[in-house]
């Protein structure tokens, strides 16, 4: 009896390991759309750390640009990266798909070290990898 359960256990062990990897993978995305999503989600955050507004504009869909002109942008980000102080550095962060009816999104949550505190900014992308929302916390 004791053989059989220094086998089940190990065997057990690899397959939640499997599973969970499983999962994490589950969305779907391919390494090069997630490398994508990272890059033009990193590229963001560091325009607007150099206060790059027109960079960062650039990159957010033309819905978005509609109803946010640059000067608008610039006057809801200046104070929040005033507050948060000097970019460190990006400390990890998380990418998702999310499927709705006709479209898919893309969800990055990049953390971020800055003199006086963490950030986390959530970064939405639409199929044609431009910022569609965006949340910092």
């Amino acid at each position: 009896m004791k053989k059989k359960r220094y086998f089940v256990v190990p065997a057990a062990l690899v397959l939640l390991g499997g599973l969970y990897i499983v999962s994490k993978q589950s969305d779907g995305l391919l390494t090069s759309e997630r490398i994508e999503i990272a890059m033009r989600s990193k590229n963001f955050v560091h325009n607007l750390n150099r206060g790059d507004f027109d960079a960062c504009y650039n990159s957010l869909s033309p819905d978005m640009q509609d109803k946010t002109g640059i000067e608008r942008l610039h006057a809801l980000l200046d104070p929040i990266l005033g507050f948060l102080g000097k970019f460190e550095e990006f400390r990890g962060g998380n990418i998702s798909r999310e499927r709705h009816k006709d479209t898919s999104t893309y969800v990055c949550n990049l953390k971020c070290d800055y003199e006086n505190g963490r950030a986390i900014f959530t970064i939405i992308l639409d199929e044609k990898m431009n910022i569609v929302n965006l949340y910092i916390k």
